[in-house]
């Protein structure tokens, strides 16, 4: 049986918009978001925390609401601006260098108090947000970034566990 409880499992709220692709978080490892309040909240994850990635109704827009991915941090919260991934050659660049939706984010750098921050993620699996994982019952949060302990949270991680295959 996976070890659901341990502290390092953390609750991620998944911020998306027209500004923001899950399909480029995926491909180049990384969550983002933007503001003082989000910052803060991201400054909570730590290398080697796994992640679980929420993603609200509001955000898939066909109904479906749950988890879409999990992974490993691997950097930590960064400006967006300054923030590198390896491109499809393998070169490494930053990511608004490259054509990317959130690559439009990278305005916000002039606003500190607006600026786009990224965290590095290996991710261990992710899934379409049509195939979002979710059940009745399921803990979920506003906050962008939390270390849950709560009892929905370790039954949440149980069954999340099982259905993306992590051990």
């Amino acid at each position: 049986m996976p070890g659901p409880s341990r502290i390092d499992e953390c609750y991620v709220r998944y911020l998306g918009g027209p500004k923001r692709s899950w399909d480029e978080c995926r491909q180049y490892g990384f969550i983002s978001g933007d503001g003082e309040l989000t910052r803060s909240n991201m400054r909570l994850l730590a290398s080697g925390d796994r992640v679980w990635v929420y993603m609200p109704k509001y955000e898939v827009g066909n109904g479906n609401q749950g988890y879409v991915g999990v992974g490993i941090v691997n950097a930590l919260a960064v400006p967006l601006v300054e923030f590198e991934v390896k491109d499809e050659a393998g070169n490494v660049k930053r990511l608004v260098d490259l054509p990317t939706v959130i690559a439009a984010r990278a305005i916000d750098a002039l606003t500190p108090r607006k600026a786009e921050h990224a965290v590095g993620i290996t991710w261990e699996k992710t899934v379409d947000a049509t195939e979002a994982v979710f059940e009745k019952g399921f803990f979920t949060n506003q906050n962008v970034v939390s270390r849950p302990h709560a009892a929905r949270w370790i039954s949440t991680l149980e069954t999340l566990h099982k259905a993306f295959g992590i051990d």
